[in-house]
């Protein structure tokens, strides 16, 4: 397994010559508690991310924002040459973060968090959406899947064996929300209005209605098991760089990273 330390505190850049894959930066917040980290990674913020983070009543919560945005400006910047401190965003059409940067031409990345896992997902010149879920939360499953879910996936996860169904309904609910986050439309977007379904052989198709605009043959998904309490899906979308799944590595933003080689199911 690759280990890589970041030389001085910033990640190695790569030339916008060199186009990378779709890549999957997974952080567990118990690894990066260290105070010393802490004031390391809020010089990185800007002034409107320093006053969010000011704003938020929690330490939890305040840990978790910093975490959340020193990652994604810290894998940015392992696609383009500009430091971490450097990129700038603003809200685009659906409130989605889209940076302003004009060396980010084509650059898209997505971020999810969950209790104990924090994921950003970044691809260069197609859109991607990833999201990462606990297996520790509660649900009354079956009252959200009849609320949200489409009446194909409904019916499959009720008729599923009970000793299965929470693995079944986190499978559906990331490859959902991973879908409406790489559309730019989150769940306002339509969870009833598409379905997965899983074949036979594991592989993965979508099945989406003329409300959505859009074709099933434009997706790639895939769904991995980071560790043994937490579940994730990514949905890219298809270019010469998509074919196979991201490649994935565990980091300490600012510290280290390492390849994290998951076993992925499934695409389209």
């Amino acid at each position: 397994m690759t280990r890589r330390s970041e030389p001085h505190g910033e990640p190695a850049h790569r030339s916008p010559a060199q186009p990378l894959g779709p890549q999957i930066w997974l952080l567990w917040p118990d690894d990066a508690q260290a105070s010393e980290l802490q004031l390391r990674y809020q010089a990185v913020l800007d002034s409107t991310e320093q006053h969010h983070y000011g704003r938020l009543p929690r330490p939890a919560a305040q840990h978790a924002y910093l975490l959340t945005r020193v990652l994604v400006r810290t894998m940015l910047s392992h696609y383009r040459p500009l430091p971490p401190s450097a990129w700038r965003f603003q809200p685009g059409p659906q409130g989605r973060p889209e940076i302003v940067n004009p060396q980010a031409q084509g650059l898209r990345f997505n971020v999810s968090h969950t209790q104990g896992l924090l994921a950003c997902a970044v691809a260069d010149h197609g859109d991607i959406g990833i999201d990462v879920e606990s297996l520790q939360r509660n649900h009354d499953i079956l009252a959200i899947a009849q609320r949200f879910f489409s009446p194909h996936e409904y019916a499959a996860l009720r008729d599923s064996p009970i000793a299965q169904r929470q693995e079944t309904f986190i499978a559906y609910w990331t490859l959902k929300e991973a879908y409406l986050k790489a559309r730019g439309l989150g769940l306002s977007g339509g969870l009833r209005q598409f379905s997965v379904v899983f074949t036979s052989e594991q592989a993965i198709r979508l099945q989406l209605t003329d409300s959505l605009h859009d074709t099933a043959e434009r997706w790639a998904l895939w769904r991995a098991k980071p560790d043994d309490y937490h579940r994730l899906a990514v949905c890219v979308e298809h270019t010469d760089t998509a074919a196979v799944p991201p490649r994935t590595q565990r980091v300490i933003p600012l510290v280290s990273r390492r390849d994290w080689p998951l076993v992925y199911t499934g695409a389209n």
